[in-house]
Parts: C-alpha cells; sequence; structure tokens
C-alpha cells in the first residue's frame, strides 16, 4: 500500500456575507452525510472536499429549500463560478475544491 502527503495551504477569502454564510453552513451539514464528498470536522472547523458538480447539487438544493429569490440564487453561483477550482482533479476528471470553514 503506497502513501500519499499533500501540502495544504489556506487561501482565505473575503467573509461570506449573510447568504452565503447560510450556504456555507447547509454544505458543511450536508456533506456530513454525503459518500461522495470527503470532510473532516472538530470543533467549528470543516475542511471539505468537493467536486462542482457537487457543490452546484448542494446548492440548488440550498435554494430550493430555502426559497432563495432569483437575484440570490444568482450571487450564490456566481461565488461558486469564481473560486480557484483545480480542474480535472476528480475521480470523473471534475473540477475539485478544498475549502476550510471555520466558524
Amino acid at each position: 500500500m503506497g502513501l500519499s502527503v499533500g501540502v495544504v495551504k489556506f487561501q482565505y477569502l473575503d467573509r461570506p456575507d449573510e447568504l452565503l454564510h447560510d450556504f456555507l453552513w447547509h454544505l458543511r451539514l450536508r456533506t456530513q452525510f454525503d459518500d461522495e464528498i470527503w470532510q473532516v470536522s472538530e470543533g467549528m472547523n470543516t475542511i471539505v472536499e468537493v467536486t462542482r458538480p457537487d457543490m452546484l447539487k448542494h446548492a440548488t438544493e440550498f435554494v430550493s429549500e430555502e426559497n432563495i429569490d432569483k437575484a440570490a440564487e444568482e450571487r450564490i453561483m456566481r461565488w461558486i463560478a469564481d473560486l480557484s477550482w483545480d480542474e480535472d482533479m476528480g475521480d470523473q476528471g471534475e473540477d475539485m475544491i478544498i475549502l476550510h470553514l471555520s466558524w
């Protein structure tokens, strides 16, 4: 069995506004039960590795469940699109990102 070692370096983004905060809280809670998404949580810190399709799926769920209006939905989708995705890193060649969420 081989061993892979990676170096993690955080590049913190601007603090999210209330809408993005709520979406990221949703993402944190929902990915705990999603077998397709890896995450580790300790206290009020979560590191989550997610593909673009999975994040978009969770964003769509959030918009639907919270009755988010079209303008707010577009802001969430634009924020997701503007993240610094690692291209073609997922198992199926999807874009992937690792986020550190700290409350």
